[in-house]
């Protein structure tokens, strides 16, 4: 039978204390589940609150732009109105979205059906489309990723094919169909199946064209979502951002799943939401949400968000068949959630230490877990500003967070190495 012995621990004579970074660390093994990652501390997530929609009717979808409302049944049919009544307008799937420039009202098409939606109700116009934008004071649109149409100026309804009026661009192109049509920074973004373009529509109709941007793999429509400032996708081949942003570490962890019907995804301010599964870095699978800011922060959410769509600067979800809208701070779907942060590996030496001690310092209690290769230590927290003993031997530490309601503002640790032997 062999016999191990482990290596005596040198401890005594040299000590440091780490700060432990309170980030994301996704690059290294870390993550965030609902803990929101701000300047130097980490807080609590999104939050939701039901919309109240005036019907008992089940749906799948809702949106709002100023005073108007509208709700798509899981059967096909829009409801609107100040009674949320049946419209008689019915779609495919959940429609895409377009609020109009004045603010109060919108368009909703999945294709082939349209309907402008204003306080008083809904009609049928005759401008399908699967992504539409409003730009230089024509409506652009296309139902088939291949034709282009824009509308007359100031006039979004007259679509009479004429010079100086309305018409068309017929755009069939190597990088694939249009999916998605952005207005960022004052100028249309065209995201096809394999890269993105820029439209350039200023003058006589004869000369709008498209510029290459950049190329990718194929794009997951579903996960396009623009900020005021940036875009964010999913494509075969990893995350891309374009604009002012930078990438999160995290959309390494949606990479892997790129399944075009189940991804959706809505942007609100400076947050892009991002719905589909997710690989944890021990392997597990779960399916949720990944929120991301400009900065390249961000944190997971594991709550399945139905019907998730972006109206203007809100965002809005169904679930149970109700209707939310998201919010930026508080209980999600009026329920508490667990918020979790787990550091990447801490290695103080890079050599067998002690941990010795720790200091906390925040605002409600927690649960801090704290594991080496050797063994590991379970130690809860009040809140405020506290010290305790670990006494753990490894070389390599990691820290586990969790809690309900609490912020954290800092977490440091007191490393021994030495001659004496323990």
């Amino acid at each position: 039978m062999k016999v191990y012995q482990k290596q005596p621990l040198q401890c005594s004579s040299y000590a440091k204390r780490v700060n432990i970074p309170l980030r994301a660390g996704a690059e290294e093994g870390g993550y965030l589940i609902h803990f929101r990652e701000g300047e130097g501390f980490l807080g609590g997530g999104i939050g939701s609150e039901e919309v109240d929609i005036g019907t008992e009717a089940q749906i799948s979808a809702f949106f709002r732009a100023g005073q108007a409302a509208a709700a798509y049944a899981p059967t096909g049919e829009l409801y609107a109105g100040a009674d949320m009544g049946d419209t008689g307008i019915s779609f495919t799937d959940i429609p895409a979205c377009l609020p109009l420039p004045d603010g109060e009202g919108m368009l909703l098409s999945d294709g082939t059906a349209c309907a402008r939606v204003s306080a008083a109700g809904a009609q049928s116009l005759p401008l399908p489309f699967r992504t539409a934008v409003f730009a230089y004071g024509r409506l652009w649109r296309t139902a088939d990723g291949v034709r282009l149409y824009f509308g007359a100026p100031d006039d979004y309804e007259e679509q009479a094919e004429e010079r100086g009026k309305a018409g068309y661009i017929d755009c069939p192109d190597a990088k694939g169909k249009i999916l998605h049509l952005f207005f960022v920074k004052n100028e249309v973004y065209v995201l096809r199946e394999y890269g993105l373009q820029k439209l350039t529509a200023h003058g006589d109709e004869e000369e709008f064209a498209f510029e290459d941007v950049l190329s990718c793999a194929r794009v997951c429509g579903g996960s396009a979502a623009a900020t005021q400032s940036a875009l964010f996708w999913l494509a075969e081949d990893g995350f891309h951002v374009f604009g002012d942003a930078r990438v999160n570490g995290y959309s390494e962890f949606f990479a892997p799943h790129t399944d075009f019907a189940a991804t959706r995804a809505a942007a609100c301010g400076n947050k892009y939401i991002l719905r589909g599964k997710y690989t944890l870095p021990d392997g597990t699978e779960e399916e949720g949400v990944g929120v991301f800011d400009v900065q390249g922060r961000g944190y997971l959410f594991p709550r399945k968000l139905e019907g998730l769509v972006c109206v203007g600067n809100k965002v809005y979800f169904t679930h149970g068949g109700k209707a939310y809208a998201v919010t930026e701070r508080g209980y999600f779907l009026g329920e508490m959630v667990s918020r979790i942060w787990q550091s990447p590996p801490v290695e103080p030496f890079g050599c067998r230490a002690l941990l010795a001690e720790v200091r906390v310092r925040s605002a409600g209690p927690f649960v801090l877990y704290i594991e080496s290769e050797e063994s590991n230590r379970v130690l809860v927290f009040s809140g405020g500003l506290q010290k305790k003993r670990v006494l753990l031997a490894g070389t390599a530490f990691s820290f586990r967070v969790q809690a309900e309601e609490c912020e954290l503002y800092s977490l440091s640790a007191v490393f021994h190495r030495g001659e004496d032997d323990v």
